[in-house]
């Protein structure tokens, strides 16, 4: 049911998204929000205010979905420009995730619940790390590619060593790519 109105949410505090009709039609910001039929997205959308950071599967996208939608979004990504992403091969639910807390991405490192439990976000996923060269000590050899095979072999010696499964590097881009089962402490 389209009213003619535009409702305006925010995303962090800045970034304004729009949306045609509340969802569901009894929604009201004078009601409890802790059901479908009373759903108000602010509320339960994921929070991302940290920069260089993205969501495929866009904030303004997800504030479309319902509260039931939101309980298990398919290919969830959090990435951070020239450095990395994580993407859920399994669905996560990302209601009300405080993505700033909860997913920190760094030159060579990923940290979900860097503070404590994996909840919402403790699920299979597809991490790439971008940037990943091997240092070069010296002059430069005249055997590149031996040197790259080392350095892919050290990656997968990494992924054994760490129950992660190794999906692929390249040398001339950097990424460096693998899977994880979850982000649970062991």
């Amino acid at each position: 049911m389209n009213d003619g109105k535009k409702y305006v949410g925010r995303i962090s505090g800045s970034e304004e998204f729009r949306w045609a009709h509340p969802r569901p039609s009894t929604w009201s910001k004078k009601q409890v929000l802790d059901s479908d039929e009373q759903y108000m997205p602010d509320k339960y959308l994921p929070l991302l205010s940290k920069d260089g950071f993205y969501t495929e599967r866009a904030l303004q996208e997800l504030a479309s979905r319902d509260m039931t939608e939101l309980q298990m979004v398919e290919d969830f990504t959090v990435g951070r420009h020239g450095v990395g992403k994580i993407r859920w091969i399994q669905p996560v639910d990302v209601r009300g995730l405080d993505l700033d807390l909860a997913v920190d991405i760094q030159q060579g490192e990923v940290a979900v619940y860097p503070e404590g439990d994996a909840g919402q976000l403790d699920a299979a996923a597809e991490v790439t790390l971008e940037n990943m060269f091997r240092k070069k000590k010296g002059s430069i050899s005249s055997d590149e590619q031996k040197l790259e095979k080392k350095y892919e072999k050290k990656l997968r010696a990494f992924c054994t060593k760490n129950g992660l499964h190794f999906m692929d590097y390249n040398p001339k881009t950097g990424h460096w790519i693998f899977e994880v089962t979850g982000f649970a402490p062991n």
